[in-house]
């Protein structure tokens, strides 16, 4: 006997979709919602749909103005005097705070990976 809106498919996943496991507790994240409304119980498995809904991925930040910032600060070293290095320094290092204080979340990759900032 089968119910309508049930998955009659193969009763175990993929080796590939078995390796991710995430954890989550339903009761304190509301981000992630889980339902099973329905369920079916025969003599060696138990059949049941599972309903989800997870919010969608967080804008991704514009990095290409700290990019080229961080570039002109280190192609113009040499040329720049030292009050105009000092000060594109300054407002970078101020950038990257602003990241590690996660005012900007995501954009850390965009100076640690540069060895001006250390």
């Amino acid at each position: 006997m089968m119910q309508e809106g049930l998955d009659d498919g193969p009763d175990f996943l993929s080796e590939e979709d078995r390796g991710v496991t995430v954890n989550v507790d339903l009761q304190t994240d509301a981000t992630l919602q889980v339902d099973i409304s329905d369920a079916l119980s025969e003599r060696d498995k138990v059949k049941f749909t599972v309903h989800t809904k997870i919010p969608p991925a967080p804008p991704r930040p514009d990095f290409d103005a700290s990019r080229e910032k961080l570039q002109k600060l280190g192609e113009g070293e040499g040329s720049m005097t030292k009050e105009e290095f000092t000060k594109m320094k300054q407002e970078l290092e101020a950038l990257k705070l602003s990241c590690v204080l996660g005012v900007q979340p995501g954009c850390e990759s965009a100076f640690f990976s540069a060895n001006l900032i250390p």
